[in-house]
C-alpha cells in the first residue's frame, strides 16, 4: 500500500495515511479529518520525483464545532474566559456542559461529548 504524508490542521503534526484514504483521525489529537489531494512542489536543491511533484494529502477538519472555542469555554468555568458563542453548534455543546466543582469532571464531560460527536 502506498502511503502519503498528512499534516493535521488542528495540532500541526504530520502522519501517514493510505493514498486512497478519504477520512480518518489524527493519531496525535484524535480529531476527525477529511483528506484532500494536494500537490507539493519540491525546492530546487532537493531531489525531484519524475513528474516534479510529490503526492501529499491535506487533512481538513470534519468537526462541526469550534473545538478551540469549546476548550476556552471550559477554561471559563474556572474564570479565565468569558464566552460569547456565535454558532448554534457551539451553543448546543456548551449547553451540555454543566458547571461542576472539580476540573477533572469537566474535562471528562468534554471528552465524552466529543467522543459522541465523532
Amino acid at each position: 500500500m502506498e502511503k502519503v504524508n498528512v499534516t493535521c490542521p488542528n495540532c500541526g503534526k504530520d502522519f501517514e495515511v493510505d493514498v486512497n484514504a478519504t477520512r480518518g483521525k489524527c493519531p496525535h489529537c484524535k480529531i476527525s479529518l477529511i483528506f484532500e489531494n494536494v500537490e507539493e512542489k519540491h525546492a530546487e536543491n532537493k531531489p525531484k520525483p519524475e513528474v516534479g511533484k510529490q503526492r501529499r494529502r491535506k487533512g481538513v477538519l470534519e468537526e462541526k464545532v469550534n473545538i478551540s472555542y469549546i476548550e476556552r469555554f471550559v477554561d471559563s468555568l474556572s474564570g479565565e474566559f468569558s464566552p460569547s458563542p456565535s454558532k448554534i453548534s457551539d451553543i448546543a455543546v456548551i449547553d451540555l456542559i454543566e458547571e461542576e466543582s472539580g476540573e477533572t469532571d469537566i474535562e471528562k464531560k468534554v471528552d465524552k461529548i466529543l467522543k459522541t460527536r465523532g
